[in-house]
């Protein structure tokens, strides 16, 4: 790979996938920044993960959620023009189906949610609750490049998904970890 710097960007530019020179806080910037965030904050929870052997089938599912995570930053990190789209599409709508198997066979475990919970329990549950409000901002990003290019509509909706995803995964953690869920008591 060379040189770990290469200077390109210390005028504030920085390059797509395919070559055009975009602002560091451009809105495709911004979204595969964040991917990867959401990226590095799945690496805090699998490291807890690994503390407990019988976490080991949670732990397999969320490296495969980080491959997911790769392979889409590196579509946002493209210019679109240069997308296979038929190709886009299938791998995403893959990864979605994906995400709503874990979920449907997760959700099947749960009781029914009664109310809102809040992002408290164990080390497992904050972080995949903090997993679950970058992906919820990956999201906000990925919808402003949906505004102006419909062939985003598959990356939104893989981001939709996977933020529901973190919240029974979450749900699932209270259960196992045998921690009750904090429900949230409107003042009336």
């Amino acid at each position: 790979m060379g040189k770990i710097y290469t200077k390109t960007g210390d005028k504030g530019t920085t390059s797509l996938v395919g070559g055009s020179r975009v602002v560091k806080h451009h809105a495709q910037v911004e979204a595969y920044g964040t991917i990867d965030e959401l990226n590095s904050s799945i690496g805090i929870t699998l490291a807890e993960l690994a503390k407990n052997s019988s976490h080991q089938p949670y732990y397999q599912i969320l490296c495969t959620v980080q491959e997911q995570l790769f392979s889409i930053g590196g579509m946002v990190a493209t210019e679109v023009k240069l997308w296979n789209k038929e190709e886009v599409q299938k791998q995403l709508k893959n990864f979605v189906i994906f995400l709503e198997k874990k979920i449907d066979e997760i959700s099947k475990e749960l009781a029914p949610l009664t109310s809102f919970i809040l992002p408290r329990g164990s080390m497992i549950i904050a972080f995949l609750h903090q997993n679950r409000t970058i992906c919820r901002k990956t999201e906000r990003k990925i919808s402003l490049l949906l505004e102006n290019n419909n062939d985003y509509f598959y990356v939104l909706q893989y981001f939709n998904r996977l933020a529901d995803f973190f919240f029974i995964f979450v749900r699932l953690f209270h259960k196992i970890e045998n921690v009750s869920e904090s429900y949230w008591k409107s003042d009336k």
